[in-house]
């Protein structure tokens, strides 16, 4: 797990892109997000935290004998049945929603101090026009 400290203000929806790049080395971190460098510490969870999934389960599928009632299990948002069954009277299915765990977390990396900004280094001119390499014409 990261932890941020501040927010994180993007123009593009940032759902399902790369953050960035994060490297980790002896305990310390480094999280790099377009020019900004971000240095962080790897932390121990005080309690372990659990990663949850919503998963909605139909209650009739369970019922008739669907091994144990993980035959009939979607994803919250799926599972849409409409045109099954051929009875003239439909009902909704009834549903159950169950909350599985599909991860656990122990450890984070904790960013706490101000980025600071990358910047490119120019050329291997190693300084200003005019500096004590400059010939003078007279």
């Amino acid at each position: 797990m990261v932890e941020l400290q501040g927010e994180l203000i993007s123009k593009d929806p940032l759902s399902g892109q790369p953050l960035g790049s994060m490297t980790s080395e002896n305990g310390k971190a480094m999280l790099v997000i377009s020019n900004h460098k971000l240095e962080g510490k790897a932390a121990s969870e005080p309690k372990p935290l659990l990663v949850l999934r919503k998963v909605v389960v139909d209650v009739n599928d369970e019922n008739c004998g669907g091994g144990g009632g993980s035959s009939g299990a979607t994803p919250e948002g799926g599972g849409d049945r409409e045109g099954e069954g051929g009875g003239a009277a439909r009902r909704p299915p009834a549903q159950r929603v169950e909350y599985r765990v599909v991860g656990r977390v122990a450890r984070k990396t904790i960013f706490k101090t101000r980025p600071k900004p990358l910047i490119k280094k120019l050329g291997s001119g190693g300084g200003r026009a005019g500096g004590s390499t400059a010939r003078s014409c007279m």
